[in-house]
Parts: C-alpha cells; sequence; structure tokens
C-alpha cells in the first residue's frame, strides 16, 4: 500500500445479541402508546438510572416535539416471562426512552408549563398533534417466547445504545460495563 492510500475500513459491525434476539419495530401514537402500554412497562430494571431531567429539559423536548425536531423512539425487551404468567402481550422493560416518556406523560398530566401554558390549557389543535403524534417503538424478545431475555442480553442492549448521544453518567456506565464483564466470565 502506498504510504498517501488511507486503508478501506469495514464500519459495519453488527452486534452479537442480535443474533439472539428477535427485533420488531411497532409504529403506534402517543395517546394509544399512554392508555395501553404505559402501566405495563417495567421503567426501573437495574441498568436504568433514576428520572434526571431538569424542567427546563422536559420543556425544551416538549416544544422540540411540537416543532417536529425531535422524535420519541423507544426501546423495549418484551418481558415474555410476565406475559405468559399474565397473558398481557404489552409486559415490556424499558431500555432507551425513560427520559423522554416520562416528559410525555408529565406534560399530559399537568406537571409543567411549556411556554407558559398547561397541557390542559392548550389549542384542541394542539392537544390533537400530541395525542396523534406517531412514532416507531423497537421491541426486543427472545425468539423462544416460552422466556424473556436474559439479563445479559438486555445489558448489552442496554449499553450499546446508551453508551453515545447525550451521555449517561460515566460511573453508571463503567458499573454497568463491570456488571456486564462479570456476566461474560461465567
Amino acid at each position: 500500500m502506498k504510504q498517501h492510500e488511507t486503508p478501506i475500513v469495514q464500519l459495519e459491525k453488527k452486534p452479537e445479541y442480535l443474533s439472539r434476539v428477535r427485533k420488531d419495530v411497532l409504529r403506534t401514537f402517543v395517546g394509544y402508546f399512554f392508555e395501553e402500554y404505559w402501566d405495563n412497562i417495567d421503567f426501573e430494571p437495574n441498568f436504568q438510572r433514576g428520572l434526571v431531567w431538569s424542567q427546563k429539559q422536559k420543556e425544551a423536548y416538549i416544544l422540540a416535539l411540537f416543532e417536529h425536531r425531535a422524535e420519541l423512539s423507544p426501546t423495549f425487551v418484551l418481558d415474555q416471562d410476565k406475559v405468559n404468567e399474565t397473558m398481557n402481550l404489552k409486559k415490556m422493560i424499558s431500555i432507551d426512552g425513560k427520559q423522554r416518556l416520562h416528559a410525555v406523560k408529565d406534560f399530559r398530566d399537568d406537571k409543567f408549563p411549556v411556554k407558559g401554558l398547561y397541557y390542559s390549557q392548550l389549542k384542541e389543535s394542539d392537544k390533537f398533534y400530541l395525542q396523534s403524534l406517531d412514532f416507531d417503538m423497537v421491541v426486543y424478545r427472545n425468539p423462544d417466547v416460552s422466556k424473556t431475555l436474559d439479563y445479559k442480553t438486555q445489558l448489552e442492549i442496554f449499553l450499546a445504545i446508551n453508551s453515545w448521544g447525550v451521555p449517561q453518567a460515566e460511573e453508571h456506565i463503567k458499573k454497568l460495563e463491570e456488571e456486564y464483564s462479570k456476566l461474560s466470565q461465567r
């Protein structure tokens, strides 16, 4: 190779966990999501941090939704164990989108205003816009429908999705990477 030539690098690399999961993309809308899914989601698995967005961050996000500059696009794991137990196909574990979804829920519940207006004070057209806002949600599940994806795989997906973009706290990521490393040594 000549000195001035750049080596060709293969950038695409599929995460190993993709061979062990089924990935579904479901289209829904805000009103339906909160009516049908909200109470069935576990937002507190070990790897999830608490609610950390400030009111200012929530307001900015909601405004960005109204201005078509942001999306919801959450990611979940189907909690197959609970599905089998309850026959409720909407039991899921939150992997990504907890802050975004809670911001929308809190705004709809009049917990904070955007541009000085609470949700209940919005024009009907704005309420309709938010309620009918459609989005994709990614749902990973075990191809073996008799059981939930193992915790190691859930953690692997979480780390793959949450290790870039708006950063998680470095200590939180390190803790989870150590936990993943221990699980990998088994």
